[in-house]
């Protein structure tokens, strides 16, 4: 492990990793919106279709993730976390939540420019819940997916981070099936933002190192 006390653990190649990853997302969002039958909207009716009111509560509690409060108050968790409970630092608990939030903004830039429109579903079930951007990708998912891979990279030890892989995995799959379930989004919407998400991380987290080296040029150096 580096002893920078402001360096975030990324791939080595992280401009060519997140550079590859949003040409992927934005190729997939163009073809959705080139080949309709790519949209698979019998997939959402079919999950719509098995609902119950644990499912209901379910999407309606994980609908609120994209929220700014929400993200606001995990992210300073993350910070308490690991700038206090872990050896990582406060620099460095800092860096991971400036990229996992910063990284969730760039999915701003591919709605912008994919400008997909949300689907209208012939739901047999639908709980009426308000929308106000465009369907691709998946904020949610961009977030939760910039979430898990912050938490993934910042931590050292391969069992932990095991752990951390399998849950996060399980969250990002329970918050694409909550945005399916609820038919405001296509399937490949939150296929999407898994690699939006973190594409958003690493390319952030890049560019903290990069700045912090050049602010903090002498920091942890002996």
């Amino acid at each position: 492990m580096t002893s920078l006390p402001y360096r975030l653990n990324v791939p080595r190649r992280w401009i060519f990793w997140s550079v590859l990853l949003f040409a992927v997302t934005f190729a997939v969002g163009f073809l959705q919106k080139l080949l309709p039958a790519l949209q698979w909207g019998t997939f959402n009716i079919a999950l719509n279709t098995a609902n119950s009111p644990f499912a209901d509560w379910l999407a309606r509690v994980l609908d609120s993730v994209n929220q700014v409060a929400v993200v606001a108050v995990i992210l300073l968790i993350v910070v308490a976390v690991l700038g206090f409970g872990t050896r990582l630092g406060l620099l460095r608990g800092v860096g991971t939540c400036v990229a996992i939030g910063l990284g969730w903004v760039t999915t701003l830039a591919v709605k912008t420019t994919i400008n997909q429109a949300r689907p209208e579903f012939d739901l047999r079930h639908p709980l009426d819940l308000e929308v106000a951007t465009k369907s691709f990708p998946s904020g949610h998912v961009v977030f939760v997916a910039a979430l898990v891979a912050g938490l993934v990279w910042a931590t050292h030890r391969s069992m932990t981070r095991t752990i951390l892989f399998v849950l996060g995995s399980i969250l990002i799959l329970t918050v694409a099936w909550s945005r399916l379930y609820l038919g405001v989004h296509y399937p490949l919407d939150v296929i999407a933002g898994v690699l939006n998400g973190v594409a958003g991380y690493i390319l952030v987290a890049g560019l903290w190192n990069l700045a912090a080296g050049l602010v903090l040029p002498s920091s942890g150096r002996h």
